[in-house]
């Protein structure tokens, strides 16, 4: 009995030594993730100095090509600087080029330092983040700037100062929406303590003992990993002072208590030039941002900074100063392999249809539906967005499809084509109305109960002036007409008989339907009634008709008189 025992003892500890290998090379523990694993992310992005239309321009053509889209761009805003107009027109830019914003937020300056962050002011940050439409579900905000400079701080670095006014930030954002995902501030991985700044170590060793609740607060790690000493190390080197320094940084949060794997943007970084064209920059950015790219914890990357034409940054600008043209490095990260990123964004809206519920066989329609978009995406063809109906039902015997959808923004309202098409008639059903990107449910309209029923009749009463016998045998032509002016039915050489125009069946209009009915014949004014039409038997009744149309545009004018003038028999429609 012993030896069996043993075995499966050992069979036990092997499979659950297995099991624990397979959790940690497959990471299951990326639920404490922020983010929808099963969602692209394109991390190249770039620090931009002003949200204008050509600067947002000039940051897509460098991190939206060569497969990418949906690239990552730092702003700054300033509290003297929120204006609701600006920043919505320059989220709607975002928007349209498909960047994603990281909005870091920033005091004022006063002096050469910059003011400390005031309680005082967080409801009017609140306040006007909110009123606006941001582009993507999270809303990224970074919490001011290398705290542990006394520069940023009004003169005097203050640890418990940024843990206290930082943690009521966070609260009152993630109070009044919990789609603000939030950071502090990057901090100077440089920085020695010297009275005036302080080692990062030390500045977090103690943001964290004064407020231990940032600990589960925050939700990413902003990062400003320099490659240094002088922000000219190598793309090769490791460790605090390089690229990596992002690395040392979690491993320090780690030790601190933080348990989170918190996801990493690189919010600042990158090299000085010298403002001759540094062609050496290329294969460093190439590198930097190919092993960034390797690493599944950086979900951003935004080197400083795209321009910036005067001091004191301009060494780090990409762009060429009293210049349209860029170094050659932002040329060679355009032409880097990206990804097709796909952020998760609100979709909220309002499908609203009329559509009639009693349909008639073999028959065509043309309906439209009113879509309205309340939501954070722009709804195009292009990126998926199709509108479909679910029927749950046999689908047969109906075929259908929608217009285009073209670019429809936050804000609008549109009337979307449907075009349908019956076959045989059939028995109740119903079916809803959706919109979907890529086959993802995004809205539904309220449910749509239909049948199909067999054509409807129609008889027309009416009589010629003056009454005369012959002419009762002459053709008529019927047209008939939808709300929208179209001409959904025709039916020629139609006799009068008895006084009545007879059709038997009545294609593409439908019941309950109101429909412009028209009578033609040749020399004669158009009649027209409206017809509400029903199932089986449908009558109405025209007015006499005149014989008046002698120039044939549907008028009674002098061009009438001069045909009858030309052809003197046509007054024999005259005589009795």
């Amino acid at each position: 009995m012993e030896p069996c025992n043993y075995a499966t003892m050992f069979l036990q500890r092997f499979w659950i030594t297995l099991f624990l290998v397979f959790i940690s090379c497959f990471g299951l523990n990326s639920a404490v993730d922020a983010f929808d694993q099963s969602r692209t992310n394109n991390m190249f992005g770039i620090h931009v100095a002003t949200p204008s239309r050509e600067e947002l321009e000039n940051a897509a053509k460098l991190i939206n090509t060569n497969g990418g889209n949906w690239g990552y761009v730092t702003v700054v805003i300033q509290e003297n600087d929120r204006n609701k107009q600006k920043w919505q027109e320059a989220f709607d830019r975002m928007r349209e080029l498909r960047l994603i914003p990281i909005v870091r937020l920033a005091t004022k300056p006063i002096g050469s330092t910059w003011a400390r962050p005031k309680p005082d002011e967080i409801s009017n940050w609140v306040n006007f983040l909110d009123s606006l439409n941001w582009v993507v579900k999270d809303r990224y905000i970074v919490l001011f700037n290398e705290p542990n400079h006394g520069q940023e701080w009004e003169g005097e670095v203050s640890p418990e100062e940024f843990a206290d006014i930082s943690l009521r930030y966070i609260k009152a954002l993630k109070t009044s929406n919990s789609e603000y995902f939030t950071m502090l501030g990057g901090l100077d991985l440089a920085a020695a303590s010297n009275g005036e700044d302080m080692d990062e170590y030390e500045f977090l060793r103690r943001v964290f003992i004064s407020k231990p609740e940032l600990k589960e607060s925050i939700d990413g790690l902003s990062s400003h990993s320099y490659p240094n000493p002088g922000f000219s190390g190598s793309p090769s080197a490791v460790g605090r002072l390089s690229i990596h320094g992002y690395e040392w940084e979690l491993e320090l949060l780690k030790e601190l208590g933080v348990k989170k794997e918190l996801p990493v943007f690189i919010t600042e970084t990158g090299w000085i030039h010298s403002g001759a064209d540094p062609t050496g920059l290329d294969d460093k950015f190439i590198t930097a941002f190919s092993i960034w790219k390797a690493d599944p914890r950086v979900r951003a990357v935004t080197p400083f900074i795209l321009s910036y034409q005067s001091d004191p940054f301009l060494q780090f600008s990409w762009q060429k100063p009293n210049s349209q043209e860029f170094y050659s490095h932002y040329h060679a990260v355009t032409e880097m392999n990206k990804i097709l990123g796909d952020p998760d964004q609100v979709q909220k809206g309002e499908l609203k249809q009329t559509l009639p519920n009693d349909l008639l066989a073999d028959s065509t329609y043309h309906f439209t539906v009113k879509l309205r978009n309340d939501g954070q995406a722009v709804w195009t063809s292009k990126d998926g967005y199709a509108m479909k109906f679910a029927i749950p039902e046999k689908k047969e015997g109906l075929e259908y499809f929608f217009g285009n959808l073209d670019g429809i923004k936050p804000g609008d309202e549109r009337e979307i084509d449907l075009y349908m098409k019956t076959s045989d008639q059939g028995p109740a059903r119903q079916a809803v109305l959706n919109l979907y990107k890529n086959d993802r449910e995004v809205l539904k309209s309220i449910k749509w109960s239909f049948r199909v029923l067999p054509l409807p009749s129609l008889v027309i009463k009416t009589s010629l002036f003056p009454r005369i016998r012959a002419k009762k045998e002459r053709d008529f032509e019927l047209q008939i007409f939808n709300n929208k002016e179209e001409l959904v039915f025709k039916q020629k050489g139609i006799r009068r008989i008895n006084g009545e125009l007879q059709v038997p069946e009545v294609k593409n209009v439908y019941l309950k339907g109101t429909f412009r009915v028209v009578i033609l014949s040749q020399y004669y004014l158009p009649r027209q009634t409206f017809v509400r039409f029903e199932k089986g038997l449908n009558t109405a009744s025209i007015k006499e008709m005149l014989p008046l149309d002698f120039f044939p545009d549907g008028t009674f004018s002098w061009r009438d008189i001069f045909e009858v003038l030309k052809n003197p028999r046509l007054l024999g429609l005259f005589l009795p």
